[in-house]
């Protein structure tokens, strides 16, 4: 891992990202933390029955996650917050790698230099590029957000709405907040636990629910 770390690490320099350990952090805009961190697969315990699809063997694998980190919407979070260097789980919008492929698949690489370096930087120097290039601002985060369907889950893991929400709560545009979250509160069963974490999240913001 660390040969193909630092095999990595003059192309994200000349790109502007700092290292710490086996992770990037590059600032776009202020508040705005871009994140590539190179992630070795576990060690299966013995005894450990390997399922494809399930429960894969990844020891001796590694794979690279992808994150945009957006300070401001610190306030409406419930994560922690990191320290002084950004990981991928801090992250409001996440990738792995081979998502970005024409074919997205959970890609593990060996950890072999010979063969895993000149595949990685061809992604870095490419996919990962335009991905990170086009999530580095405030406002074409926001305006992707936005453009999006009440329900969507495209952009991000969770409800692209509800970060378009805690972004717009952090412009002050409480009106264009509260029509962003009632949509989206209306894609949702009354009967579900996040539909209460929703209520509560409206009673602590001033936000309503329709």
């Amino acid at each position: 891992m660390t040969e193909i770390v630092k095999a990595s690490q003059p192309s994200l320099k000349a790109a502007g990202y700092r290292k710490s350990g086996n992770r990037f952090n590059r600032t776009t805009e202020p508040g705005i933390v871009q994140v590539i961190s190179f992630q070795m697969g576990a060690f299966n315990p013995p005894g450990t029955v390997e399922i494809p699809g399930l429960r894969p063997n990844l020891y001796g694998k590694f794979t690279v996650n992808l994150g945009v980190f957006l300070e401001a919407v610190m306030p409406y979070d419930k994560t922690p917050p990191p320290k002084s260097f950004v990981n991928d789980y801090n992250c409001h919008i996440r990738r792995r790698i081979g998502e970005l492929l024409d074919n997205p698949q959970d890609c593990w690489w060996p950890l072999d230099p010979q063969t895993a370096v000149p595949a990685i930087l061809a992604l870095l120097g490419s996919r990962v590029s335009a991905w990170m290039d086009h999530f580095a601002s405030w406002s074409t985060i926001l305006s992707d957000l936005e453009s999006v369907a009440p329900d969507s889950r495209v952009i991000r893991s969770g409800p692209d709405k509800i970060l378009a929400t805690w972004m717009l709560l952090a412009d002050g545009d409480r009106d264009k907040a509260q029509r962003t979250f009632a949509a989206y509160v209306a894609t949702v069963d009354p009967a579900s636990p996040h539909y209460r974490y929703l209520s509560t999240f409206a009673t602590e913001h001033r936000l309503s629910l329709w």
